[in-house]
């Protein structure tokens, strides 16, 4: 395979497994001192080690290029720089949690530690029956990624996904779509929920060979493919394009309520759109 030097950077970091393991946890480490670091006056970054009190929203946020990342000496990332945007002009205080785990962290915000849970999450009517979502922030979908020059049989559509493994993250929305999917072609797909892994770390799996389907968001598909689609695949849709969300602790409707108010004003502004044009967002009117 051909990819481009920052692809080939972090499959060099992810291969084997336990690369991978190594090479997230210090990633995350660094990236919970950037957290810190790198706020502005204006926004208060705390310790991680235990909810903020008081009115500091309390943010745990997806470590993935559409999360929060690394970029050089400084942060990136849409629901990195949208979330900052909205607290700036609402002179609220934000203490980030950086996470992999969906799981984990979505039972988390059930028992309190966090306001807010800030990764992909598609607005799906057996989700919100769990977790309340805020107003929607973009529209994305769900595609499979594999491999050009697999070993594996080659996905050209859905019904091909009959007996295949496919790798998708703990808790994540694609678990509930793959087994509609596997209902209306009348075959079973055989889902591995990696709790470990973010949709990025499934990706690069999907890249190294480690493993030969994933399903992620387009958004994060396409990014992480660009320059690289004569070896990998993400065409295949496995989703119809679906508002996308964060979630919110339903426990506190004040904040929750307060959070869609913030989200719908900040859509109006003219930075909600500079965002989502530098990370080739569609917007959520």
């Amino acid at each position: 395979m051909h990819f481009t030097e920052s692809t080939r950077r972090r499959l060099n970091e992810r291969k084997p497994r336990f690369g991978v393991l190594v090479t997230l946890l210090v990633s995350v480490i660094l990236l919970m001192f950037m957290l810190k670091t790198c706020s502005s006056e204006r926004i208060a970054v705390t310790s991680v080690s235990k909810p903020a009190g008081g009115d500091t929203l309390n943010v745990a946020i997806e470590y993935s290029p559409l999360g929060v990342m690394r970029q050089g000496d400084s942060l990136a990332g849409f629901g990195y720089e949208m979330i900052n945007a909205i607290a700036k002009a609402n002179h609220i205080p934000i203490k980030f949690t950086p996470i992999v785990a969906l799981a984990t962290t979505l039972e988390e915000m059930r028992a309190g530690r966090y306001d807010i849970v800030i990764a992909q999450i598609p607005m799906t009517a057996d989700f919100k029956r769990f977790y309340r979502l805020s107003e929607p922030v973009c529209i994305d979908r769900q595609v499979l990624v594999q491999r050009l020059d697999s070993v594996s049989p080659r996905v050209s559509s859905q019904l091909d996904l009959g007996g295949k493994r496919v790798s998708v993250v703990a808790g994540s929305p694609a678990v509930e779509r793959l087994l509609s999917l596997s209902r209306e072609i009348g075959e079973r797909i055989v889902i591995v929920e990696d709790s470990l892994y973010s949709q990025e770390q499934l990706f690069l799996l999907v890249a190294s060979g480690e493993i030969d389907y994933a399903v992620v968001n387009y958004s994060l598909a396409r990014q992480l493919s660009n320059g690289n689609e004569r070896e990998l695949d993400v065409s295949k849709d496995v989703s119809f394009s679906q508002f996308q969300s964060w979630a919110v602790n339903r426990n506190d409707s004040v904040v929750a309520d307060s959070i869609d108010a913030m989200i719908r004003r900040f859509k109006a502004s003219d930075d909600y759109a500079d965002i989502l044009s530098r990370y080739s967002l569609t917007p959520a009117r």
